[in-house]
């Protein structure tokens, strides 16, 4: 129905008016939609820009308050603690205990331990993991 009115118009305007004005009347329609066009765009910038201004301030609230918590725990950090540090011997002691756990392979039948692994674990050496490993390796 709709389309049918607007061809009627358009029929009407074009027995109605001459060549030079129909012409004219069709800048003017062109203009304005382009300048709506236009005026979507920049709204929508706008928008955008103000999104990213109050998503900013939102992340520096968020950073203050992080800053907050990590100074409240270098605080909990920095009390003294009466662990001590364990020595390389524990050290060995844990991770030798740990291959053997994983070696020691029970077998079903006899319920005994056998010392050899049939799987695909196998120890090829030891280094320590940090900054001095690079030291250690030169």
């Amino acid at each position: 129905m709709l389309y049918t009115a607007l061809t009627s118009v358009a029929t009407l305007v074009k027995e109605m008016l001459p060549f030079d004005e129909r012409v004219d009347y069709a800048l003017k329609v062109s203009t304005i939609g382009i300048i709506a066009v236009f005026l979507a765009l920049t709204l929508i910038m706008l928008i955008l820009k103000l999104m990213r201004v109050v998503m900013d301030g939102i992340d520096k609230v968020k950073v203050k308050r992080n800053v907050r918590k990590m100074k409240s725990l270098s605080d909990i950090d920095s009390l003294p603690t009466t662990q001590e540090p364990s020595s390389d011997d524990e050290l060995v002691a844990v991770i030798t205990a740990a291959i053997a756990a994983t070696l020691s392979e029970t077998d079903s039948k006899s319920g005994t331990t056998s010392g050899t692994s049939k799987s695909a674990f196998r120890v090829v050496s030891f280094r320590r993991v940090g900054s001095d490993n690079k030291t250690e390796q030169n």
